[in-house]
């Protein structure tokens, strides 16, 4: 029931907050989960991986599922285009530096582009979430003050 809720939450989402970008899409797609490609993320290869579901990230709108390793940090940073997605599995910080939320399977978010915020994987399990984006894939990381 509790697996059914967050299928339901998550074409929910992404019907009602992403469909103009699905305006860019001319087929339907199904993509089982055992039929996902993954990759290593630009971002971090070592750390999170990536699998894509349409568009290329390297060129313009797409969607892509990202999974963090447990405890995958990614410091203070930016995308130049908005992000929308949705928690599918593990424990993910992300927000502002001085005020992220905890948000688990189910949770949505939105990174507004070229807004700094930070994205952690927290406890013992690897995080997946499923993001779309309204341009290319890239990650701006902010300068450190100097105090």
């Amino acid at each position: 029931m509790k697996k059914r809720f967050y299928q339901l939450a998550l074409a929910g989402i992404l019907l009602t907050g992403a469909s103009p970008l699905w305006a860019t899409h001319h087929k339907s797609i199904q993509m089982p989960a055992e039929e996902l490609k993954w990759v290593p993320n630009p971002a971090k290869p070592e750390e999170i991986s990536m699998a894509v579901t349409w568009g290329d990230p390297a060129k313009g709108a797409h969607g892509a599922f990202h999974k963090f390793k447990a405890g995958t940090v990614v410091e203070n940073h930016s995308h130049s285009s908005t992000f929308k997605g949705v928690i599918v599995a593990g424990t993910i910080v992300t927000g502002p530096v001085d005020s992220p939320k905890t948000l688990g399977p189910g949770s949505f978010f939105m990174d507004a582009k070229n807004e700094n915020h930070i994205t952690k994987c927290e406890g013992t399990t690897d995080c997946i979430m499923y993001i779309e984006s309204s341009g290319k894939f890239d990650l701006k990381l902010a300068k450190k003050s100097k105090k």
